[in-house]
């Protein structure tokens, strides 16, 4: 891109690959290129839906550069962020930005999805070959999203361990001794659960401790022989755990029984 700007002193004219504030020639002061205002009568205003659906109409007819092009340059961080912090708030606002990119792209496109040359369908639509080509790269998209969630979710509960297992550290030396932890932008709430191993089973080789877990909740054997009773990690430790404060032992059926450190974050409030 060139712009043309001709001095208002010597009155030559210039074309140059950016603007200049002096003349070139003469040295003298380059006249601004006034922008055009437009004035918003004081008493308009949007309601808060109407304005994030116009925001999400917006981004959706953009391209990826147009995007980038647009946003706002990044506050500097504050003096008493730790820069790992500060940098992952900024790459956490990159995230925000791209899901509204891919989610508008996808919004936008499902019509014509819809409206594709199939059986039943119209002929303004993709072609097999785009429809294939654009479910592919739907793929793609999913499966790279698929191995971030499990990156990040993995630092997230090592992050949530480590703060765990110190603050049990602390609480043995210091029974009266504050468990919550407190960040600038998030709160963590440590907590100890316990966790049992569960019996494998597959169709065909019995295991009698999955039959003991089975009959242990009412599961009819023949129902059980099927493989269809599965324990689920997650409640199985909040089951474990209710049982060892409550005094009691977990059913037959479980292997060795184990403590997990788990910390549970929250956005903190400001105030």
């Amino acid at each position: 891109m060139t712009y043309a700007q001709r001095c208002k002193a010597c009155k030559e004219l210039f074309v140059l690959p950016k603007r200049v504030d002096s003349c070139p020639s003469c040295a003298a002061p380059m006249p601004v290129k006034k922008r055009k205002t437009i004035a918003v009568p004081a008493m308009f205003s949007m309601p808060e839906a109407a304005a994030k659906q116009m925001a999400k109409d917006i981004c959706k007819n953009m391209t990826h550069e147009e995007w980038r092009r647009l946003e706002p340059k990044k506050p500097a961080a504050d003096e008493n962020t730790n820069g790992v912090v500060a940098e992952f708030l900024q790459i956490n606002e990159e995230i925000a930005g791209l899901y509204t990119l891919l989610y508008g792209f996808m919004s936008k496109n499902t019509e014509l999805i819809k409206a594709s040359n199939i059986p039943g369908g119209t002929s303004i639509g993709m072609s097999y070959g785009d429809l294939c080509d654009f479910g592919f790269f739907c793929r793609e998209a999913e499966n790279t999203l698929d191995e971030l969630r499990k990156e990040v979710k993995a630092r997230k509960e090592l992050c949530g361990q480590v703060i765990a297992i110190r603050k049990t550290q602390e609480s043995l030396t210091d029974p009266d001794i504050k468990l919550k932890v407190t960040g600038q932008y998030a709160t963590g709430s440590p907590d100890v659960r316990m966790q049992a191993k569960q019996p494998s089973f597959k169709v065909g080789e019995p295991n009698e401790d999955y039959y003991k877990l089975t009959d242990y909740f009412k599961v009819p054997r023949e129902v059980a022989a099927m493989g269809i009773f599965r324990l689920s990690w997650k409640a199985t430790g909040d089951f474990i755990t209710q049982l060892a404060n409550d005094g009691h032992k977990p059913p037959e059926g479980f292997g060795k029984q184990y403590p997990t450190y788990v910390t549970t974050f929250r956005r903190r409030r400001k105030t």
